[in-house]
């Protein structure tokens, strides 16, 4: 109706959604490397746990801001990422269920791409720095030096900053297959479109690809 011709998902497309998760996840570890060194200038172990603890709410949001995310599995807004949490959780209950797996597929075949959100990247944030921390702080112990002086060596921040981005990126890859399909889901989710020009048109054959971010999460949502 429109005198264009929507084409299937294509080799192209994978490419687009390899190169939107990296980029995010790429996004994601600049962010987490400037908190790791803020929280470096801060001095002793105890008081870098906490400063770590306080920095993961504002890494959320500029996440949020600067991956362009927008929809996800269960909300709309970034706001709804946390308040629609408990029926984030139902959904969760029924991942092992062949439904789960068909509406994943019904979705792929729409050219629908999962990423990793805000709230999934905080935790990967928040989980990475206390590790780092916690390890940190015993080589600090076991070498008899300064645990918080260790855990602001560069190589050691670089090990750290990569190590975040592996997580972040192979959550956003969704790595488990069978009954462990949805274990880590990402729940952001961008739709990639190809379109074919209409060969009466100007620009026959012309081909529109386009990858963006969702505004409206499924309904119902899983």
């Amino acid at each position: 109706a429109d005198g264009h011709i929507r084409l299937p998902w294509a080799a192209e497309a994978t490419k687009w959604r390899w190169l939107l998760r990296t980029s995010q996840s790429l996004v994601a570890a600049t962010l987490y490397g400037a908190a790791a060194w803020l929280r470096c200038l801060t001095g002793p172990m105890w008081l870098q746990f906490l400063v770590a603890a306080a920095l993961d709410a504002p890494f959320m949001l500029v996440y949020h801001w600067l991956s362009l995310n927008s929809a996800g599995g269960y909300y709309d807004t970034f706001a709804e990422m946390y308040l629609k949490l408990p029926q984030h959780f139902q959904d969760i209950k029924r991942r092992g269920a062949p439904d789960y797996q068909e509406d994943i597929e019904v979705e792929r075949r729409n050219g629908i791409v999962r990423t990793v959100n805000a709230l999934e990247s905080g935790i990967v944030f928040l989980g990475v720095s206390l590790l780092s921390l916690s390890i940190a702080g015993t080589c600090g112990l076991a070498t008899g030096s300064n645990g918080a002086d260790f855990a602001g060596r560069l190589g050691w921040r670089l090990c750290e900053g990569t190590f975040f981005l592996c997580c972040h990126r192979i959550i956003g890859a969704n790595i488990f297959e069978g009954k462990y399909y949805g274990l880590i889901q990402p729940e952001a989710m961008w739709q990639f479109q190809c379109i074919l020009a209409d060969a009466e048109t100007e620009t026959a054959n012309a081909v529109d690809c386009r990858m963006q971010p969702l505004q409206h999460h499924p309904q119902p949502s899983y």
